[in-house]
């Protein structure tokens, strides 16, 4: 839940007891809401105290939209990295139904109010519209991306992901570590 990090986060940028703070990241993605919002105030909160991405198992998509924010990006050196890019999927069922002799009856106010919807035709026009959707975050999603991380190249925002020394190459990682306990040591020491 992002109010839950966000919480989280800002109750440990705002003890002066803690010197630094470490994300654990363990996220295929998920949807756009509120991620550049909280992405944003990760990056404004690294100004005020050190923000370190770690992550093991996979951060990707929406994952990586907020680790990309963070001060630094750690990884282990079989975690895959990014998925940066942008997707809806719709299944038009509409023939299928037709075929096992279900109709549709819609009743709606608004042109576009029930576009997708199960057993509805998926009209061009409203594949433009998400088309143009997609777009927009995407364009979003790889802005933010270079501003934190202006490494990474467009070859390497393309909806894929890097297994860690080739995360690392693609500059979405900043250091190859095989846990997050070595990882907090490392920081402790320094």
């Amino acid at each position: 839940d992002l109010d839950e990090v966000e919480e989280n986060l800002a109750e440990a940028v705002n003890d002066p007891t803690v010197a630094s703070v470490v994300m654990h990241f363990d996220s295929p993605g998920g949807v756009i809401t509120g991620v550049p919002e909280l992405a944003a105030k990760i990056r404004a909160w690294s100004t005020l105290k050190p923000i370190h991405a770690y992550c093991d198992t996979l951060c990707a998509s929406a994952a990586y939209w907020l680790a990309s924010a963070c001060t630094s990006i750690t990884c282990a050196p079989t975690a895959d990295i990014g998925s940066i890019g942008v997707y809806m999927a719709l299944v038009d069922e509409s023939e299928n139904w037709k075929m096992e002799g279900y109709k549709l009856v819609l009743i709606k106010s608004g042109d576009h109010k029930a576009d997708g919807i199960s057993g509805a035709p998926v009209y061009d026009s409203a594949v433009r519209r998400w088309q143009a959707e997609c777009d927009t975050i995407y364009a979003m999603f790889t802005s933010d991306v270079r501003t934190s991380r202006p490494g990474v190249a467009d070859t390497a925002m393309q909806g894929q992901c890097f297994m860690g020394e080739a995360a690392k190459a693609a500059q979405l990682v900043d250091e190859i570590i095989p846990d997050l306990n070595s990882l907090v040591a490392q920081i402790l020491a320094a």
